[in-house]
């Protein structure tokens, strides 16, 4: 329903739904034989049955069809989001359980210092300056350079800006909580509801 939602408002504004754009990626259902195999024709089954299911359904907000978001998991709440008013914070305590749920990663100082284009050493200030209420880093600061939190997260391909940074020798290891924005539907959460 959320997919189509997606592809009825791009229609209607754009006249046009691009393959690849910034809420999902459209692939021939063929593309996933091997992602799916062996369980690939159960699969798509069960994808055209819930599309027979939901046929013509679609998600609408004050006669407008929304902008539907979608995230893997989260920190036990989905977040609202001002611009978006059907979107509101609720809590999704499954997320704990699935296994995206932590993600850690390390990065060697040399590899910060070419990503970021300045120089980090194992000597260089890393401070977090500013939060949301709910714990999601908007800005840091590396060595005195500011960085916004979500491009701190787009550039190391971090899953969520839900993080902590441990500083050690050699590298940096930085802890994330969930996988996406939090906003909209949990795909774990959605899960654990259907099977209750």
């Amino acid at each position: 329903i959320l997919y189509r939602t997606y592809v009825f408002k791009q229609m209607t504004e754009e006249k046009l739904v691009r393959a690849i754009n910034n809420f999902f990626v459209y692939k021939p259902i063929d593309y996933y034989k091997i992602a799916f195999a062996p369980d690939y024709d159960k699969v798509v089954a069960t994808l055209k049955e819930a599309i027979r299911q939901t046929n013509a359904m679609f998600v609408t907000y004050e006669n407008k069809y929304i902008l539907p978001f979608i995230h893997i998991c989260n920190f036990g709440h989905t977040l609202e989001d001002s611009r978006y008013p059907y979107l509101s914070s609720v809590p999704s305590l499954w997320d704990a359980t699935s296994p995206f749920y932590v993600d850690t990663i390390s990065f060697s100082y040399d590899l910060l210092s070419s990503i970021f284009h300045f120089t980090i050493t194992k000597d260089s200030e890393f401070k977090i300056t500013e939060i949301s209420p709910y714990g999601k880093v908007l800005k840091l600061s590396i060595g005195g350079q500011d960085i916004n939190g979500n491009k701190f997260t787009s550039l190391l391909h971090l899953k969520s800006q839900f993080l902590s940074i441990i500083l050690n020798k050699n590298d940096i290891s930085i802890i994330t909580k969930g996988w996406g924005d939090f906003l909209g539907l949990s795909l774990c959460g959605a899960c654990h509801l259907a099977d209750n």
